[in-house]
């Protein structure tokens, strides 16, 4: 008859053991990793919200200095404002007049732990009936 043998069926169940100690421990660790992602991500938002308040005041900065820039250039002839000076002052303040853009971060998602193998293995049937 087809069915497995005293032996492998022994094997069988030590291998089911050892596999459900595999994912026992995986699952527990995979669990760590995301409580300590959680706990970390925490400060790296604090670490960002630092950074963007200081982006904000230089771009307040930037803003500053190209509006006066601008200011500065309107008041020139127009014969100044197209000449070789006037078009690199308004490169300058081209260049002033941008902003450097916020930093954003998303907290990267959790791992899953595999689950399954050992239900799938322990389910294989030891004889046909």
């Amino acid at each position: 008859m087809i069915k497995l043998t005293k032996i492998q069926v022994q094997e069988k169940a030590e291998l089911l053991e050892e596999l459900q100690k595999a994912e026992s421990t995986l699952a527990s660790r995979v669990e760590a990793y995301n409580e300590k992602m959680r706990e970390e991500f925490t400060s790296v938002e604090e670490s960002l919200g630092t950074l963007n308040s200081v982006i904000e005041r230089v771009n307040n900065f930037m803003t500053d200095v190209g509006t006066s820039c601008q200011d500065e250039f309107d008041g020139k002839s127009e014969k100044w404002q197209e000449g070789e000076r006037g078009q690199a002052a308004a490169d300058f303040i081209s260049t002033w007049s941008d902003t450097i853009d916020e930093a954003e971060l998303e907290m990267p998602d959790e791992l899953e732990t595999p689950i399954g193998m050992s239900e799938t293995f322990e389910a294989l049937p030891e004889e046909p009936f």
